[in-house]
């Protein structure tokens, strides 16, 4: 019961009580019409951002997690960067980025001044996340499939199209997701990286808050932490599938 209570204290604390803090303004109301216009004006940007940063950390993760998830030694050491990775301010590594643009000529302006840039230290930063997911869903396929694969030959990349690929389906649509969440509310690397006019909501809400309206600024978030929750029941279903695919009844073993 002990568990359960913390957990629930935690909850509350962390959620429920700004949550209610947000209600209370937009009870007197509600600024859909700045919602919708601030919506259409970074939804794009946002998306972009987030999905961007989830399927690059999500690639990066399954590069990392096939080299490492069958060692114990490889294991352990991938961990350990990960962790050292996922401590580190994201500030760094936007500060870093810019000091490479910075002398960088304008031909590498798509690799160092875009969008693609925004996502791409997003999804460097969070590939911890990815990581620990792929790393669990390759370790638990059983070790037979892939011997049996080396031993009649069976190239890598057949392996994963035909094996692993459909089977780690869920579990990288989770990676995505998840990082892209993460990588939304992100606000220093976005605000700091983002090309000129190019925000995202998070941002936009950062930026106005301490000129707008109280209602204005709650009706923002309460948008914000709906979609985010959407996410969330999604990453959820995701994960009774993914689960369920990896379970030993699934595949006849």
């Amino acid at each position: 019961w002990l568990g359960p209570t913390l957990l629930g204290l935690a909850f509350l604390m962390i959620a429920m009580a700004p949550l209610a803090g947000l209600t209370l303004p937009v009870l007197n109301r509600f600024w859909l019409d700045r919602v919708l216009e601030t919506l259409t004006r970074t939804g794009g940007n946002t998306l972009l951002y987030s999905i961007l940063a989830g399927v690059l950390a999500t690639v990066l993760a399954l590069c990392l997690a096939i080299c490492a998830a069958r060692v114990r030694s490889l294991r352990i050491a991938l961990f350990a960067g990960l962790v050292l990775l996922f401590v580190l301010p994201p500030s760094l590594g936007a500060l870093g980025t810019i000091f490479a643009a910075s002398g960088a000529p304008s031909w590498l302006d798509p690799a160092l001044r875009s969008h693609f840039t925004v996502g791409a230290a997003l999804g460097m930063r969070l590939t911890p996340i990815a990581g620990v997911i792929l790393v669990r869903a390759i370790g638990a396929t059983p070790p037979s499939w892939a011997m049996a694969a080396s031993l009649h030959g069976v190239s890598l990349a057949a392996y994963m199209r035909k094996v692993l690929g459909p089977l780690l389906a869920g579990s990288m649509a989770m990676s995505v997701a998840l990082v892209a969440l993460i990588a939304t509310a992100d606000v220093t690397t976005i605000l700091l990286l983002q090309p000129p006019g190019e925000s995202s909501f998070p941002v936009t809400i950062f930026t106005v808050m301490a000129n707008a309206p109280e209602s204005m600024v709650a009706s923002l978030c309460l948008s914000y932490i709906g979609g985010a929750y959407f996410v969330i029941a999604a990453i959820a279903v995701i994960s009774r599938v993914s689960k369920a695919r990896l379970s030993p009844g699934a595949h006849g073993y």
